[in-house]
C-alpha cells in the first residue's frame, strides 16, 4: 500500500519537475539523470532490504529522508528562474559556445 502511494504522489512530480527546471537544450540530459537516480535507489533499496533486518531498514531509510531533505532544503528556497539559471550553468555548462550563461 506504501508503495502504491508513494507512485501515485510522487510519479507526477518527478515526470514534470526535469521539464520545469530544464531549458530546451538540456532536458534530455536532465531527464536522464532524473531516470537514473530513481532506478539506482530502487537497487540499492533492494540490495539493503536483502543485507539488514527489518527495524534497521526503517532506520536507513529515515536517515536516508533526513539527510535527502537537509541537501534539498537550500534549493526549494531558489526561486524557479534562478533555479533554471543554476541547473542549466551545471549541465548545460558556461564555456565559450554558450553565449547566454550568466554568472551565479
Amino acid at each position: 500500500m506504501l508503495l502504491a502511494m508513494n507512485y501515485s504522489l510522487l510519479r507526477p512530480i518527478t515526470m514534470a519537475l526535469p521539464g520545469d527546471l530544464a531549458k530546451d537544450d538540456n532536458l534530455v540530459i536532465l531527464t536522464a539523470l532524473f531516470w537514473t537516480m530513481r532506478i539506482v535507489g530502487v537497487f540499492t533499496a533492494l540490495l539493503i532490504s536483502v543485507a539488514l533486518s527489518v527495524e534497521m531498514i526503517y532506520l536507513v531509510s529515515l536517515g536516508v529522508l533526513v539527510v535527502s531533505f537537509v541537501l534539498v532544503l537550500p534549493v526549494l528556497r531558489l526561486s524557479s528562474e534562478r533555479l533554471k539559471q543554476k541547473v542549466h550553468l551545471e549541465i548545460g555548462g558556461s564555456g565559450p559556445g554558450n553565449a547566454d550563461a550568466k554568472n551565479p
